[in-house]
């Protein structure tokens, strides 16, 4: 039975060294989007904490 990824004859579609190479770059992808969206979150927060400094000091005006 050969490959259903790359064709090949030698390996079942489980040992295909290019699945595992795609399989791997989609789990660095999935990390990568992770950490930006927590990057992301954390400016966010960041925004929102300078606005409520910046309306508490209003206040005490």
């Amino acid at each position: 039975m050969s490959c259903i990824h790359c064709g090949d004859d030698e390996h079942g579609p489980t040992m295909c060294k290019q699945e595992l190479a795609i399989r791997l770059a989609e789990s660095k992808a999935d990390h990568t989007d992770d950490r930006l969206e927590m990057a992301s979150m954390h400016l966010e927060i960041s925004d929102l904490r300078r606005q409520v400094r910046l309306l508490q000091m209003e206040r005490r005006r």
